[in-house]
């Protein structure tokens, strides 16, 4: 099904830059009348989305694996099943 999403995105997103060429022609006053500037202007926003996103997904809003171990209760780290408990077990033996 992606597949074929992609195959129609793709022939749409190259007849709408083929239909900008087509018609009559004026000099451009503006930067938006440059021909097929919407199209690249749209696909250059969604990858400088995603990039963004990425990035403040990665170094922001992730937290490591081990985000709440130095935050422990006194309690749990003196637990008989803990890796901790069964080192010191191991050490006094």
């Amino acid at each position: 099904m992606s597949r074929t999403w992609s195959i129609v995105l793709g022939v749409v997103l190259v007849a709408s830059v083929a239909m900008s060429f087509v018609g009559p022609s004026k000099e451009a006053e503006h930067i938006w009348d440059v021909k097929a500037f919407f199209a690249v202007y749209g696909f250059v926003g969604c990858v400088v989305i995603i990039y963004v996103s990425k990035a403040v997904g990665k170094y922001w809003l992730q937290r490591p694996d081990a985000y709440y171990e130095p935050y422990r209760a006194p309690a749990e780290v003196g637990e008989a099943g803990s890796d901790t408990a069964q080192a010191k077990e191991a050490d006094h033996a």
